[in-house]
Order: structure tokens, then sequence, then C-alpha cells
């Protein structure tokens, strides 16, 4: 799913007008946009090419899961890395916020 088309995104692009101007707001884009990048890569590298039937007979099947979890590992941690600095850049905002008359940014 595109980072504009999950429900985090739509609400973030409808508030662009309203709080487009606050500090930080714009940050948290490019942010929401990698974590959205990092889930497809997990997903890409989950989702491999399984191995034939042959393989599987074999136990290949279970060495090809673990391969693709362990190549998804320092995915993992990117994204866990991301999404906190997204949670804090969207604590941030909601500070700035706070600080506009009545707590809102178009005032």
């Amino acid at each position: 799913m595109n980072h504009t088309e999950c429900n985090f995104g739509q609400w973030y692009f409808s508030q662009l007008e309203t709080l487009g101007d606050v500090p930080g707001y714009r940050d948290i884009d490019a942010l929401h946009k990698e974590l959205h990048q990092l889930y497809r890569q997990i997903f890409d590298v989950m989702l491999e090419k399984k191995s034939g039937t042959f393989s599987r007979l074999l136990g290949g099947e279970q060495r090809q899961q673990q391969k693709c979890v362990e190549m998804a590992r320092p995915i993992m941690a990117q994204l866990e890395q991301v999404s906190q600095q997204l949670m804090q850049a969207i604590d941030k905002l909601e500070q700035e916020i706070y600080r506009y008359p009545d707590g809102h940014a178009d005032l």
C-alpha cells in the first residue's frame, strides 16, 4: 500500500492546508514514506520464490524460510528505528499544535 493511501496517510495529506506551516509537519511525510518502503522490502523478502517440490521433500522449504527471516532481520531493525523516529515526529507535531491558540494551527 502506498503511504498516501493508508488511513494515516489519508489523514496526513488531508491536513496539509491546516497544518502545512506548523514546524515539523512536513518532516513526517519522509519518515512515513520510508516506513512503507521498509514494510514492502520485508514483504518482498519473505515472499521470495519458494524452492521446488524436490527441495521441500528434503527440508529445503524450512531452510529457505530461515534464509528469508535472516535477510529480513536488518530491514526489521531499520523499520523499528524509523517507526520510533516517526512517533517522535508525531509527538513533536502534537506539541507544536498545542502552542497555537485553541490548539488550532490555522488561527
